[in-house]
């Protein structure tokens, strides 16, 4: 027997004894590597990187780095082999191209993954390479392993080649979000599959393929059912994948890409992962965290390698999907406002996700959701220290000292924010679309607003000038007029307040809240607005305006006037500190104490000095 045959057997004392004859050092090294049982793959990266450079080596090298989520270095390789394909066999060639697509994939590099897709369509060399029916008795696969036998032609099946490159699309569709084009493509996948048989496949490879094929179709079916939204035709998938790949399974849970979990499941990384997906996007992030931790504990390091069929067989690290996993936990932790441990999260995974933008961005909402738990915490002591006794017409306020923020704890929450603006800086670097950037910069915008004012105003200005929707274009105005406030600019801060013309529906956040990050019900714009402009003409030192907006806001809020029999309306903390505020303002005092003891405010109330007052009595 020839060391191929030996070693596809898993005989590898006597595969080793062949090569060792021959001299096939890089051989060498990947026999011994799954001879130990695949435990250290950085001694086999070492070892394959200290030989002499050939195509092979280097798609190898790729391949192991790959599955390590290396992807930056696994992408040098597969480069210098794409743009060396004339002197590659057409076999290396193909194969090279294909996990170059997988790895600008991974890397969310879109524009170049089309190109190279392009290329798996086009080119001359691999088309003209392709065949129908095989030399020798058997295909080269594409999809799983690479169970050839030595010879010096490989052939390779191209109903094989178009359900690869058509998967390949359909997957890159979905990246993009278009739903049509994907199913297109898959479509084009299952008549690729049709003419595929399995008398040009050894008969335990066709299995794998088959199995393959099941969940890569249930799978993208699933994923262009999340991508139009239908949650339930998504779980119906993800559940038929299993009642179609299980009886191909047998008695073990057979699939070689997954670590065996307790459960008899197949893909059991994937399938927990996506049920979490789809619970998170529910609106349910106690379950979702349920499913990603399941998938995690399919993940642990000890589970050994099953090594009886190594050209079947990957190992350990093509399942290794931690960092995905850990990212999708920290965006359920994001939605059950657990900031710190989605931090943690976050930075576990810093050196395989430091090159995305989203990354960054999701950092920074970490920082800043930390940011308003400890505003809200330190805003509810406040208010719970207010008129704390009173004696006849006085009302003792405890002292400024006793509520304000301690100095550490203003350090603490400045570092907060100027984290959360550096990581938003990183993925505005990085960022290439500019949808994305939309939702950085106005993120940046509140992140600066009081520790770099010029900074908010700039990047609101910005966002003006882009396509934005009503909501975005609403949110920046208000942003760029609040940081004129702060610089001392109150005239220019009216102007952007004057000109929003359209009513649109807004839910607000609350710092007040137990959780620190709810909304409340929806509310208009324009009393948004309102109340805004209101403090901008108080800054400007124009009293008539500030009534007349913050009447405005009473209308908007429909706060009318009820008689004192009967119970008040709540009114909201910035429509009572306008009111207060204005009626001290005027001189009037008597009023703004009853404001704070009433709470008695309406839409058209006058806001007379004190003279009026004393006239009318």
């Amino acid at each position: 027997m020839s060391f191929y045959s030996n070693f596809r057997d898993a005989n590898f004392k006597a595969s080793l004894s062949e090569l060792e004859k021959s001299e096939q050092l890089h051989n060498i090294e990947i026999v011994k590597y799954y001879q130990s049982g695949c435990r250290d793959v950085n001694e086999l990266l070492n070892k394959l990187q200290s030989l002499d450079n050939s195509p092979l080596r280097q798609y190898n090298l790729a391949v192991l780095l790959f599955y390590k989520e290396n992807y930056g270095a696994a992408l040098s390789y597969l480069v210098s082999l794409r743009d060396n394909l004339e002197s590659l066999s057409e076999y290396i060639g193909i194969k090279a191209c294909i996990l170059l697509t997988e790895t600008y994939i991974a890397m969310d590099m879109r524009f170049e993954a089309r190109s190279c897709i392009e290329r798996l369509e086009n080119h001359d060399a691999f088309v003209s390479y392709l065949k129908d029916s095989p030399k020798l008795r058997y295909f080269a696969p594409l999809l799983v392993g690479a169970w050839i036998e030595e010879t010096p032609q490989e052939d390779v099946n191209a109903a094989e080649y178009w359900l690869v490159v058509n998967i390949l699309k359909c997957r890159f569709h979905l990246m993009l979000s278009e739903s049509e084009p994907a199913k297109k493509a898959l479509a084009q996948a299952d008549i690729a599959w049709s003419r595929i048989t399995n008398q040009n496949y050894e008969n335990e490879l066709f299995k794998t393929l088959q199995t393959q094929q099941i969940a890569i179709k249930n799978y993208l079916i699933a994923e262009i059912a999340y991508t139009e939204g239908n949650m339930n035709a998504t779980l119906q998938q993800l559940n038929q994948a299993q009642i179609e790949i299980l009886p191909l399974l047998g008695e073990k849970q057979a699939h070689p890409s997954c670590i065996p979990s307790r459960e008899r499941l197949s893909h059991p990384i994937y399938h927990y992962n996506n049920l979490g997906c789809v619970h998170l996007r529910l609106g349910k992030p106690r379950l979702s965290r349920f499913y990603f931790t399941k998938a995690l504990e399919t993940l642990k390091a000890h589970t050994p390698v099953d090594v009886s069929k190594p050209l079947c067989t990957v190992t350990y690290h093509s399942s290794q999907r931690r960092a995905d996993l850990l990212y999708n936990s920290a965006l359920a932790l994001l939605n059950s406002f657990k900031p710190k441990h989605a931090l943690e999260c976050l930075q576990e995974i810093s050196p395989l996700m430091q090159s995305k933008p989203l990354y960054w961005y999701r950092v920074a909402e970490c920082y800043v959701m930390m940011h308003l738990k400890t505003l809200a915490a330190g805003r509810r002591e406040m208010l719970s220290d207010v008129c704390l006794s009173q004696t006849g017409k006085k009302y003792f306020l405890p002292s400024k000292v006793n509520y304000a923020f301690k100095e550490d704890e203003e350090k603490e929450q400045e570092s907060l924010l100027e984290q959360a603006a550096m990581c938003l800086r990183n993925a505005l670097s990085l960022c290439k679309e500019d949808e994305m950037k939309v939702n950085f910069l106005l993120l940046l915008c509140y992140v600066c607003m009081n520790t770099q004012p010029q900074c908010s105003l700039s990047s609101a200005q910005l966002l003006l000038h882009m396509e934005v929707t009503d909501s975005q274009r609403f949110i920046s105005s208000m942003y760029a007029s609040e940081a004129l406030l702060i610089l001392g600019k109150p005239r220019q801060a009216i102007e952007y307040l004057s000109h929003i013309p359209k009513d649109i529906k807004l839910k607000c956040h609350s710092t007040l809240s137990t959780a620190g990050a709810v909304f409340t019900e929806e509310v208009s714009s324009k009393f948004v607005q309102s109340i805004n402009l209101s403090s901008a003409h108080l800054h400007a030192g124009n009293l008539p305006n500030a009534q007349q907006a913050l009447n405005s806001a009473l209308n908007y809020y429909n706060l009318t006037f009820q008689p004192a029999a009967q119970p008040s309306q709540p009114v909201p903390a910035p429509i009572l500190n306008l009111a207060i505020y204005i009626s001290l303002k005027m001189g009037n005092h008597a009023q703004a104490e009853s404001f704070l003891r009433s709470r008695h405010i309406y839409a058209g109330m006058a806001y007379p000095k004190p003279s009026d007052t004393n006239s009318c009595r």
